[in-house]
């Protein structure tokens, strides 16, 4: 039996229960201890076990202000891993727990794992780039090497160490009281008894940020993504969804022209205010091209109703079906079909995993400092996508700045470019997820390396 520990969030549950999707089709039993905060769906996966934890975790601390999350998790970590503790020997006495992959976020689980017994993997939701910055930071940092970009050219200056990124890219440069971020990457980073380290990532991707990593850690990274590839269709689509899935979208995409329709989406997390909203729905209106945009619930800050804030034009184009406009939608469904020409994103890692496999090129609106990062990566490192100059939540979107964007993309020869670079990547993905690419090989050695666990 493998236990996994996910991170209560949308981002971090799928993931982790594709990976045990992966695990249960290769004769592992699996049981998912979880927060009793957003709770994974068990009838989307009856083949698993699930083991809540009552932690009375406190919801209030997560609101809009910068470090929120960070005192979230603290309280997650306090109070869910004595319940891990208290529950999970039970749990061994019935069965033969071979390991516990915990999400990174829950650091205390390492030390609550070695209490146990039992050997630890840690999963790390997010790019391989991202884990490698927060490896680095201190050193950087005590060196001189990072600075608080205040002119252009501050701001285009690369990182010592960390190409392609730039001064720019890491936000927590710009953070007033950065404490609690390097605290928390710190003590992600750390590694003493955990056996093993699991990204979902491919090693075309990021192979030198990879290589580094692998030359910081003494125990093996395996790198078998994406997860949502080799778990299968079904286990792709079967997540933990907090928002109903809207398939009539769907319907109106049958109806559409290949390439034609922008999907506009930032994720399950991000929000944004009413002002930058109300741009993006005249810049989606201006441009004269088919869209398909999710706006879940929360998603713009301060209101609940948001047809109240649309522009008149916005709502003619939805009632004429020239737009389509939904709660939430299957994502990957929806990027695999053929009149999906971009993608508007807020490259959450998820994200722009499945926007790669589909070979859609993207629009980056990147929210948060891993994200930021990612959408370097998409822009200048794969050039497969549109950076927005305001690419980050502390600069508000305009329209004008959204609609150059997607004319760039949808309309230009610029945008044909990028959309034969994205095929060129998505092939790429295709032989390393194939039989003696990088990830199935690395997929069996994850599976013997936690079968030699059991013996």
């Amino acid at each position: 039996m493998i236990v996994l520990l996910p991170l209560p969030f949308q981002s971090h549950i799928n993931p982790m229960l594709r990976l045990g999707s992966i695990l249960h089709a290769n004769g592992f039993s699996i049981t998912v201890a979880h927060s009793e905060f957003n709770p994974p769906n068990p009838s989307s996966h009856p083949h698993f076990s699930f083991l809540p934890l009552p932690d009375a975790v406190d919801v209030t601390l997560l609101d809009h202000s910068p470090n929120s999350f960070f005192r979230f998790l603290s309280d997650l970590n306090t109070k869910c891993m004595p319940q891990l503790l208290h529950r999970l020997p039970q749990l061994q006495n019935e069965n033969n727990v071979a390991c516990i992959i915990y999400d990174s976020m829950f650091y205390d689980a390492e030390a609550t794992a070695n209490q146990l017994g039992i050997p630890s993997l840690v999963l790390r939701i997010c790019s391989a780039t991202f884990s490698l910055v927060q490896t680095k930071l201190p050193d950087l940092i005590s060196n001189g090497h990072l600075i608080i970009p205040t002119t252009q050219e501050d701001q285009d200056q690369i990182v010592p160490q960390l190409h392609p990124l730039r001064q720019s890219d890491l936000q927590i440069l710009t953070n007033p009281d950065p404490k609690e971020a390097l605290q928390l990457y710190s003590q992600m980073s750390k590694i003493t008894t955990t056996r093993g380290i699991i990204f979902d990532t491919i090693d075309c991707l990021e192979q030198l940020s990879l290589e580094q990593l692998r030359g910081n850690y003494d125990v093996p990274i395996f790198t078998p993504g994406p997860f949502h590839k080799l778990a299968g269709p079904v286990s792709a689509a079967a997540g933990s969804m907090l928002w109903k899935e809207n398939t009539d979208c769907l319907k109106w995409l049958d109806k559409q022209s290949p390439n034609s329709v922008l999907y506009v989406s930032i994720g399950s997390a991000i929000a944004i205010d009413v002002k930058e909203f109300v741009e993006m729905a005249n810049a989606l209106a201006d441009c004269d091209q088919p869209f398909l945009w999710v706006v879940r619930p929360g998603s713009v800050i301060g209101i609940s109703d948001v047809n109240e804030h649309l522009p008149e034009k916005m709502k003619k184009l939805v009632a004429d079906e020239t737009g389509c406009m939904v709660e939430w939608c299957p994502q990957v469904e929806l990027l695999s079909h053929m009149a999906v020409g971009g993608f508007l994103t807020q490259c959450g890692w998820n994200s722009i995993l499945e926007g790669i496999c589909e070979g859609v090129p993207m629009i980056c609106r990147a929210g948060w400092e891993d994200q930021v990062m990612a959408a370097r990566y998409v822009c200048h490192e794969w050039g497969t996508g549109v950076e927005l100059k305001g690419n980050s939540l502390l600069l508000p979107l305009k329209r004008g700045e959204i609609e150059k964007a997607i004319r760039k993309l949808m309309k230009s020869e610029e945008g044909k470019e990028m959309r034969k670079r994205a095929a060129d990547l998505r092939s790429k993905v295709e032989i390393a997820i194939g039989e003696g690419g990088s990830s199935s090989t690395d997929l069996h050695a994850l599976l013997d390396f936690i079968s030699s666990f059991t013996s």
